[in-house]
């Protein structure tokens, strides 16, 4: 069943809107500041210090923004990857084993 609207709702648009202004404000001052230290890579005249700005600049623009934020998004701390549930110091063939909460095994 649908309500009407009444005086709170447009609180929490307010407030709502308040918080996206403030994300956003973030995200560009954020955006501004990483593009300034890769545009400064880029002029190094360093040529290991070009070269990873470099490569960091040809992976962002091959890959869409949705599959940043899902590689973003898994391999962050807050995924589970950090959180990982057994630790093997070594495992059958003498290498160490880290299995993750994901499912997925890192062998070094």
């Amino acid at each position: 069943m649908i309500r009407d609207l009444n005086i709170n709702d447009f609180v929490y648009m307010l407030l709502a809107a308040r918080w996206t202004i403030v994300l956003s404000s973030l995200a560009i001052v954020g955006g501004g500041v990483v593009g300034l230290v890769i545009v400064m890579g880029r002029l190094s005249r360093f040529r290991a210090v070009r070269a990873a700005a470099f490569v960091y600049i040809q992976f962002l623009q091959a890959t869409p923004v949705l599959m940043q934020l899902f590689l973003l998004r898994r391999f962050s701390a807050t995924s589970g990857t950090a959180a990982c549930s057994r630790f093997r110091a070594r495992n059958g063939k003498g290498h160490a084993h880290l299995r993750c909460r994901t499912g997925v095994s890192f062998a070094s």
